[in-house]
């Protein structure tokens, strides 16, 4: 605790205001509580809020909204619209087999449902998994404490239910939506609403600690919720046409962005600029047969909500897919996706579209399938003309795109046919229809050197960044390897591709780094476990002749 002649309370308040401004909210918080003076110097910032179907999170949002002073800061809503729930996210069932005590498994089905089960352990297998051969880091100890103080299963369950009955409450009022829309009228500075199922991250590393995760016990181990349905996991009916979306109970698992959507059309206070439907690499997305017909009240919300602002900025859209190259994509064939997109501002300065390319479905459908002639794989092409208005969007900053199918003539025309005031090109998991020895992203990197925008000013040529899988044996959710110095020194100056001859969708070890979407402290060069080791990334690696780890596998 600083004492009244400690050097910080002689510091101006300005020059606290900026020493603090890099501070984390729990930064900030331990600070204010060191000694009186400082909580007064020292002022929480509130420029984000959470809501779902939480009460804890509904009264902590009108508590801000309720605010004088609070209130005025908050620029952003994220709304968590991963609803707890009891089969939503399917298992492996083989986990039971091999129990380590059967008979006390056996009495613990008794009363804690088996589905519970399964999540419990599942998430210790991924939580470790994720980790992988990671060294110890202050982070990860604090993870692996957890870990060894985590609850016991039936405990787990008692507390699940609650929570349960609670988001059921909620539900059945409607009190999450009537905070949305009383946070709407009340937050002055709000530019920004993001929907998501990726806010309760994995076990003990959420990606927003919202109120209510913040008030979970240590060691609570529960069935983490994603709300919509997870591409492979949960499948969609894939019928043609919109019927199915036109069943309430199947909207209702999409009912944040539902709601959202609906709120934002209809209230005139708010002066949002950026919408964000944000799957954050979860393999799901807002399902795409909102775009079937125009019949929907979710379309007509979106094209509402977006003909009527013209301060729109930003617009992100993650659609889920399944079930769609079966037709032929007619979703995205209908022509009510560009008709939708057409809505937005001339002042439209961000667009960022992704669909859930998951593998699971693509297998039938690989470029290089034998079975496939290469008509039937052209007719999976739709025209990028007939999914963006580009020549609406006049003012266009930065574009992005994440796993469609495409070809490579067709990308490069769009990217060609962008503004000047484009600055930023991001694309990634990206289907190329054709042979894969032929097009590929090595091929796309060389088109784009042929663009007009080698010839542009250094300050007006766009920055490209390219994502792909990184790890072809053990795919990680939301980990991806991102290429961009040596793409734009490749398009810019000359300089070697960064995708190796080998397939053409590979990078050589040393090129691009790791992020990972869930932890914003996994950052890393692309290297091998050997590199890893010896920079004391990863642990010490088993002596020779020991067993190969999938690295060594992969080459």
């Amino acid at each position: 605790m600083p004492s009244q002649d400690s050097p910080i309370l002689r510091l101006p308040i300005e020059i606290t205001g900026i020493i603090t401004s890099s501070f984390t909210q729990s930064d900030l918080k331990n600070l204010r509580l060191t000694c009186l003076s400082l909580s007064k110097q020292v002022q929480p910032r509130l420029s984000r809020v959470f809501l779902s179907a939480n009460p804890l999170n509904v009264s902590v949002f009108r508590a801000i909204a309720d605010h004088d002073r609070f209130r005025h800061g908050v620029s952003e809503i994220v709304w968590d619209d991963a609803r707890l729930d009891v089969a939503r996210r399917a298992l492996d069932h083989d986990l039971l087999s091999n129990l380590p005590d059967e008979e006390l498994v056996h009495d613990m089905l008794a009363t804690v449902p088996e589905w519970f089960y399964l999540a419990y352990r599942d998430n210790v297998r991924v939580a470790r998994n994720r980790r992988g051969l990671d060294a110890d880091t202050t982070e990860s100890k604090a993870r692996a404490a957890e870990l060894q103080d985590m609850l016991p299963l039936c405990e787990s369950w008692s507390i699940y239910q609650g929570l349960l009955r609670q988001q059921h409450e909620v539900i059945a009022s409607g009190a999450d939506i009537e905070a949305f829309r009383y946070g709407l009228e009340r937050f002055p500075s709000l530019r920004s609403v993001r929907v998501t199922p990726a806010a309760h991250g994995w076990l003990f590393q959420p990606l927003y600690r919202t109120p209510m995760i913040r008030q979970f016990p240590r060691g609570f181990n529960y069935a983490i919720p994603r709300g919509w349905p997870v591409k492979g996991v949960e499948p969609v009916e894939p019928t043609p046409g919109a019927r199915h979306w036109h069943q309430q109970e199947h909207k209702d698992r999409w009912r944040g962005v539902c709601a959202a959507m609906h709120e934002l059309a209809q209230i005139k206070a708010h002066r949002v600029e950026e919408l964000i439907i944000d799957a954050h690499g979860l393999g799901t997305g807002l399902d795409c047969r909102i775009f079937d017909s125009p019949d929907s009240p979710e379309y007509y919300d979106l094209i509402t909500f977006l003909r009527q602002w013209p301060q729109l900025r930003r617009l992100d859209l993650d659609l889920h897919v399944e079930g769609q190259p079966v037709y032929k994509w007619p979703s995205f064939r209908s022509g009510y996706l560009r008709s939708a997109l057409s809505q937005a501002a001339e002042g439209l300065e961000h667009i960022s579209l992704g669909i859930d390319g998951g593998k699971s479905e693509w297998y039938w459908y690989d470029m290089d399938n034998p079975l496939m002639s290469s008509e039937e794989r052209m007719r999976q092409h739709v025209p990028l003309a007939q999914i963006f208005p580009h020549e609406k969007w006049t003012r266009l900053r930065h574009f992005g795109l994440s796993g469609l199918w495409v070809t490579t003539e067709d990308l490069l025309m769009l990217l060609a046919a962008l503004p000047q005031t484009l600055k930023s090109v991001e694309l990634s998991f990206l289907w190329f229809l054709g042979p894969r020895s032929i097009v590929n992203y090595r091929s796309l990197v060389y088109g784009m050197r042929a663009l007009e925008w080698c010839t542009r000013p250094a300050a007006q040529q766009p920055r490209v960044c390219i994502g792909v899988q990184h790890d072809p044996l053990h795919e990680i959710e939301g980990r991806r390897l991102w290429v961009a110095k040596e793409v734009n020194d490749c398009i810019y100056h000359g300089g070697e591709n960064p995708f190796t001859l080998l397939g053409g969708h590979m990078v050589a070890f040393g090129v691009g780094h790791l992020v990972d979407a869930f932890d914003s402290s996994y950052t890393r060069p692309w290297l091998t476990t050997e590199q890893y080791a010896e920079q004391g990334i990863y642990k010490p690696l088993p002596a020779p002749g020991g067993p190969p780890t999938w690295l060594e596998f992969a080459l």
